[in-house]
């Protein structure tokens, strides 16, 4: 849960994304006839990471969130795209009361188009390393 608000509390607080989106950021899925652009995160994993020698306290942990840039145009899902990698890629400290090693880029899915829902789409998952 804890790399969702992570994840979530970048993309709120990000200039580019919200230019583009305004207030539609949702969490698993979009509702049905809410207009276009969106984005769209889902916890794929978040497992805990224990130290070497087990030791009591802090338990590091690294969450996988992949985050689905949705438009209504190939051009708007690459803008898209581009916000939330500038709002998340390269982030650390204390973000959304969490501990944050760092939020890192793993990959971007192909851009594609779903023609039954008439949206373009296009996939980033984000790598969460924080302390619980």
């Amino acid at each position: 849960m804890s790399a969702e608000l992570v994840i979530k509390t970048l993309l709120d607080a990000a200039a580019g994304v919200t230019a583009l989106v305004s207030t539609r950021l949702y969490s698993n899925a979009r509702p049905e006839g809410d207009p276009l652009p969106a984005v769209v995160w889902v916890e794929i994993d978040d497992a805990p990471r224990p130290p070497i020698d087990i030791t009591t306290g802090a338990e590091p942990m690294t969450g996988r969130i992949q985050v689905n840039c949705l438009a209504a145009t190939s051009a708007g899902v690459k803008a898209l795209k581009d916000a939330v990698i500038a709002a998340c890629h390269k982030k650390s400290g204390s973000i959304g009361g969490v501990s944050v090693q760092s939020v890192l880029q793993d990959t971007a899915g192909p851009r594609s188009y779903d023609a039954l829902v008439d949206t373009y789409q296009q996939p980033v998952d984000f790598i969460v390393q924080y302390v619980r």
